[in-house]
Formats: structure tokens, C-alpha cells, sequence
């Protein structure tokens, strides 16, 4: 079965659309929803939804759907970690996520007062999942989207699988030098991403969200695989936050994972795919 790829530059870096047939229809489809989640969840637009919501903090303020959702799967994601990827990171105090509500009924959300929201640890793995999604639902056909190394995938896989090559650094094309081992994966179904503070950025990448400081994990990058990309994105983040405990925490959850330490070495865990 063939796979036909198309790139794009996004956001700083390269996404990636593969599909088994009607490519042109998966990448119309999926790119419509870069540009959705862009317009609402960016906050660096001061015309997107987020930016005018963080304007009204400590009011009810009425959001299209997907600010709304992606709202959500922050919230979940934030349980899901223990709060190691607090959407309300910047906000002084511990937990500032519990004290966002959401009206279902309406989709109005409010923030706590003088909060202000940022979906960046979640918003594009969410929008990963949202796009491969809508794209097989509408083509028939299987997906798989690589947004900047937040990989998701829809439909029976092709052939024996999606083959994919992790990286500590989404712009490269091969690990230039690093320990390959586990780097070359094939999986039937879900998501992986990968969270780093290895490439240009540095450790600034990462912010632990309970001291407000840079992350200072024993891993420097967490390449987790998952039923989503959301869910994975979030394991992966938490891993880089977790001072203590962050592979036991893996093995609990069951969640296959290529972990990096500072000292380049890597290891495997829970059953990551080869």
C-alpha cells in the first residue's frame, strides 16, 4: 500500500500529512484545522479568542467550540499529570487550573481573576488529534499528522504500520549522532510525541508549572506513545518536569517511552515499540 506525504512549514518548523489515498482532500481538511486552532488558541494573535478571554479574566465570557475543547483537554491533561501541565502556568499560585470553570451548556469559560490562560503545552498535540480525525472520518482513508513532532493517527494503518523516525529535534532529519537505539518505531494506531529541551531553546522551553521556573527533570528529552497525541504529549511534558520518579510514573500508567538523560543515555520503557 502506498503512503503519499505532503510538508508544510508551520509555526517555526515542519508538519507533515501522509495518507494512503486523496491526499489533496487530508491536507485541505487538516490544514483547515491549524488554522481553527490557530485563530482560537494562540496568544500571540491579538485578534485570537484566548487573547481576548485572558482579557476577561474573573468574567464568564463566551468562546467558540474549539477554545472551548481545547480548554478542556488542557484541564484533563493538567489531572492527568498532577498539575505538571498547568494551563495557567503563568499565574502566581499552585494549581491555578482548578480554578477555571467551564459551562458545557454554553461554552462560556471563566478564568480566576487575574489569570491568564496558555494552551502551549497542550494546544498542538490536541490539534494533531482533531485534524487526523477529521481528515479519516471525511476521506475514508487512513492518516497519520506530524505536527512539529506530535504525531497522530486515524484509521487502520497501511501495510505493516506507520514507520517513524524519533528525534530529539523536530527540524532534523536523523538523530546526527545521538544514541539510535529505539529511535526508529512503527506503530498500528495512536499518537507519539516527543518533548525536549535539547534543541535551540534550551531548558527555557520547559517551565515547571509549580515553581515557575525552567524544568530540571533527570531527562532532557520524553518520547512517549499513547492512545492520543494529546495524551502522550502530556506524559512526555510531565516527564521533563518530574524532579523524581518520572520513568516509575511511566511504567504505572503503562505508557511505552524513550527517555534521554543529560548524559545522552538512553533507555526504554513500558514496552516502547521498535
Amino acid at each position: 500500500m502506498t503512503v503519499h506525504g505532503h510538508t508544510l512549514d508551520l509555526w517555526g518548523g515542519v508538519a507533515e500529512i501522509w495518507t494512503t489515498a486523496d491526499l489533496a482532500a487530508a491536507v485541505e481538511i487538516v490544514t483547515g484545522v491549524i488554522d481553527e486552532v490557530d485563530a482560537a488558541c494562540s496568544t500571540y494573535r491579538p485578534d485570537s479568542q484566548i487573547t481576548s478571554l485572558n482579557q476577561y479574566a474573573g468574567h464568564w465570557t463566551d468562546v467558540g467550540p474549539t477554545l472551548w475543547h481545547a480548554t478542556r483537554a488542557a484541564l484533563w491533561a493538567a489531572r492527568a499529570t498532577d498539575g505538571l501541565t498547568d494551563p495557567m502556568a503563568q499565574t502566581p499560585g499552585d494549581g491555578g487550573w482548578r480554578a477555571i470553570a467551564l459551562d458545557e451548556r454554553t461554552h462560556a469559560i471563566r478564568l480566576p481573576e487575574g489569570g491568564e490562560l496558555d494552551l502551549g503545552a497542550t494546544a498542538k498535540a490536541w490539534c494533531a488529534d482533531v485534524a487526523v480525525r477529521r481528515a479519516h472520518q471525511r476521506t475514508g482513508y487512513p492518516v497519520l499528522v506530524n505536527l512539529l513532532g506530535d504525531i497522530a493517527t486515524a484509521g487502520p494503518p497501511p501495510g505493516d504500520g506507520w514507520h517513524i523516525q524519533v528525534v530529539e529535534d523536530h527540524r532534523k532529519a536523523d538523530p546526527e549522532g545521538q544514541d539510535a537505539q529505539g529511535s526508529a518505531i512503527c506503530i498500528e494506531s495512536g499518537g507519539v510525541a516527543t518533548s525536549s529541551r535539547h534543541g535551540t531553546r534550551g531548558r527555557d522551553h520547559v517551565i515547571d508549572p509549580l515553581s515557575g521556573t525552567h524544568a530540571r527533570g533527570r531527562y532532557r528529552t520524553a518520547s512517549v506513545a499513547a492512545a492520543s497525541c494529546t495524551e502522550a504529549n502530556a506524559a512526555s511534558t510531565a516527564t521533563l518536569v518530574r524532579a523524581q520518579g518520572a520513568r516509575a510514573w511511566l511504567e504505572r500508567r503503562r505508557l511505552p517511552s524513550r527517555l534521554v538523560d543529560d548524559a545522552g543515555q538512553v533507555s526504554l520503557t513500558a514496552g516502547w515499540p521498535r
